[in-house]
């Protein structure tokens, strides 16, 4: 991935990281809204202001961003020269609906590549990092739309993993009759408290399961809601990577 390609996927990043935090609808990204400022966007990037020049103006014409906000030109008066138009004082960016998408899919094929060659370098680790089983199981559900389908997907995957370790697919079982046990506590002595965690968060997926399973989709619309269930599934995957039973 060359340079600019990175620095594009992270203006992308971190406008929909504002977006998202400004809980904005579709609707903005058609009419606009007030985004990063230019300033905070390019501080980012001090060391390197060519490349973030020649990367946000590839997104501009490739109509992924826009700036604005847009003022009306000032004419002087008496100089017999009047122009009639707008034009942007370019003070913050924003995204547009195809940025937005495009910014989703960048973390699904990022996520795609590093699981495939296993070399992800500092540069390409992006915001959006899911459990690479996730990717695998759920990530093409996701990035065609099918969010409710993902998510349960993702559902899935954990209870499978459960009863792989303990021959129980639900949380409470599998800590209880199977004696699951969670090593990676931040300390000896809290440890009971961090497995109860570890519990907990496998049995609220059993329980949002059953909650999304009575609707055909779920109640899951968007994809911000849609990735932040996915990752539940992929913080309780992490987990049982150092599970044992006994």
């Amino acid at each position: 991935m060359g340079k600019l390609e990175i620095i594009k996927d992270q203006i992308l990043g971190q406008l929909r990281e504002d977006f998202v935090a400004k809980k904005l609808s579709a609707q903005n990204l058609e009419r606009g809204y007030e985004g990063v400022s230019m300033d905070e966007l390019k501080h980012a990037h001090e060391d390197t202001p060519v490349e973030f020049d020649l990367a946000f103006s590839e997104l501009e014409k490739s109509n992924l961003v826009d700036t604005g906000p847009m003022v009306a030109h000032k004419n002087t008066p008496g100089s017999g020269f009047f122009v009639l138009g707008v034009y942007s004082e370019r003070k913050y960016a924003f995204l547009r609906a195809a940025g937005y998408k495009t910014a989703i899919q960048i973390g699904y094929h990022l996520q795609k590549k590093g699981h495939a060659s296993k070399k992800v370098t500092t540069e390409e680790v992006h915001f959006y990092g899911l459990h690479t089983t996730i990717i695998e199981k759920c990530g093409e559900l996701f990035e065609n739309g099918s969010y409710a389908e993902a998510v349960e997907k993702s559902f899935k995957v954990v209870r499978y993993r459960l009863r792989e370790l303990t021959g129980y697919e639900t949380g409470s079982d599998a800590f209880g009759k199977g004696k699951l046990h969670i090593d990676g506590a931040a300390a000896e002595h809290v440890g009971a408290d961090f497995n109860q965690g570890v519990k907990f968060l496998t049995m609220a997926i059993d329980m949002f399961r059953n909650e999304k399973a009575h609707t055909v989709e779920g109640n899951i619309y968007e994809p911000t809601r849609a990735h932040q269930y996915l990752s539940l599934s992929s913080l309780a995957l992490s987990l049982l990577e150092k599970a044992h039973c006994g």
